[in-house]
């Protein structure tokens, strides 16, 4: 006969997929910032400030 699933491990799972896919939004931003730039013509002041 098998254990019930312990779901304290499906919870950290998921808090870590939920924690990493958080984190690569928001650097992932400083790895597009300058091919935006490049792309458009736009300063890095002005649109840092956006």
């Amino acid at each position: 006969m098998r254990a019930p699933v312990f779901y304290g491990w499906i919870i950290v799972a998921a808090g870590f997929v939920t924690m990493a896919v958080g984190v690569n939004a928001r650097t992932a931003f400083s790895l597009l910032f300058p091919p935006i730039l490049d792309e458009f013509g736009w300063e890095r002041g002005v649109t840092a400030g956006a």
